[in-house]
């Protein structure tokens, strides 16, 4: 059996689509399964596992199918035909699109499979989206206030027939570990990364907040400060060495994918926002205390799996909508270092934190539900909400709904 999986979507989707292909390969025994991503993030594909072949589309040939200029047309469209004949020629018995978007819905369709698992074109040029799980993921798209269930899980339920907890797993070399232990300190009780950045800035909390984080954990542990993020961020890097005074190992810009894994590996905790390595960190069994702010959505995109801290601010406005432009960004300023720092304590000592003296945020801790999903707890009582009320009764209804549907 040959099952193609689509996934066009950005880095961290690529790394939450591992527990769909474990899935598939546990249902489908023999199966050969293969993987359709875009260029610009593919490169993620490097450290999962659960896929036997890979295909990339190169999102720049296909500019001229969007751009103005006509003389691009030609070209753009005979890329998109070539590869679409070879994707035909694979003979796909079951194709799964996990892709929302329109590029994703002509790719299931172009591959001319019988069946198809999600979103696709039918002859009249209409959208079908035909599983009761791929229904849901399309309307929390659209509804992001409502949504109770992790993306990992809405990948698993929606492209496969599996509804048990597969955890996300990702690869870790042991050159690579091998080849990072010049970079720490054995002589600590605890390491932990730091991850500064994030796809959007308006995501990302102050470095010289991450500063004071690492001041208070400095001053009462002995402890390792490694900071991780890829070229761009160096900037943020630098405010953050303007701020910390202590040694630390800097690899911003420094590690490649492979090289990532094995240090997040290494470490106790990486403090960062929603981020990819954020779901490295979670797939290699390292504890992850995550900032979500603006548009991240912690039960939308939080760290898959049982004992991670995630901790948004507590406004009526969070998360914003993707589209919202805002002129203030208050997120940023509501959640206290002192808040992360003692929660980063607690977590390094296997403790669970006391937030009863901290206001203005939400923090949650993630377990595994009784019906196999990732659910986050709050780590004290909130406040009810129009929201909140939605999302808990979304989160109870719709899953009994879906399966007996």
């Amino acid at each position: 059996m040959k099952i193609l999986v689509i996934n066009l979507m950005r880095f961290g989707d690529i790394i939450q689509c591992a527990p769909l292909l474990h899935a598939l390969k546990e249902e489908y025994p023999g199966a050969e399964v293969h993987l359709l991503v875009n260029s610009v993030f593919g490169h993620a594909t490097s450290i999962i596992y659960g896929f036997d072949k890979l295909h990339i589309i190169d999102y720049e040939k296909l500019y001229g199918l969007t751009l103005e200029e006509k003389k691009m047309l030609p070209s753009s469209y005979k890329y998109l035909r070539d590869i679409f004949q070879h994707l035909r020629k694979e003979a796909f018995d079951l194709v799964i699109n996990i892709t929302p978007s329109n590029v994703g819905i002509m790719a299931a369709s172009l591959t001319k499979s019988k069946q198809i698992h999600g979103s696709y074109m039918d002859e009249k040029g209409l959208r079908v989206i035909n599983t009761p799980w791929m229904r849901y993921f399309h309307t929390a798209c659209k509804v992001r206030q409502g949504n109770n269930i992790n993306l990992v899980d809405l990948f698993v339920r929606g492209g496969g027939p599996s509804n048990g907890f597969y955890p996300l797993k990702v690869k870790v070399e042991e050159s690579c570990k091998e080849r990072i232990q010049q970079f720490l300190d054995s002589t600590v009780d605890y390491r932990v990364a730091l991850h500064l950045g994030a796809s959007e800035r308006r995501r990302t909390w102050e470095p010289k907040c991450f500063a004071r984080v690492a001041r208070m954990l400095k001053k009462d542990q002995n402890v390792q400060f490694i900071l991780v993020g890829v070229d761009k961020e160096k900037d943020l890097a630098l405010e953050f060495a303007q701020e910390f005074s202590w040694e630390f190992v800097n690899l911003v810009g420094k590690t490649d994918l492979m090289t990532l894994a094995a240090v997040l590996s290494e470490v106790d905790l990486l403090i960062c926002h929603d981020s990819g390595p954020m779901h490295v960190a979670s797939g290699v069994g390292t504890k992850v205390l995550s900032i979500f702010l603006a548009t991240a959505n912690p039960h939308e995109t939080g760290p898959y799996g049982p004992g991670h801290i995630i901790i948004e601010p507590d406004l009526p406005c969070h998360p914003c909508d993707h589209e919202v432009r805002c002129d203030h960004y208050s997120c940023r300023k509501k959640i206290e270092p002192r808040a992360v720092g003692e929660i980063a304590r607690s977590m390094l000592l296997g403790t669970l934190p006391d937030i009863s003296g901290f206001e203005g945020i939400r923090v949650f801790r993630s377990r595994i539900g009784d019906d196999g999903m990732v659910e986050l707890v709050p780590l004290r009582k909130l406040g009810w909400t129009l929201d909140r009320f939605a999302m808990l009764l979304w989160r109870c209804y719709w899953p009994v709904y879906i399966e007996r549907a």
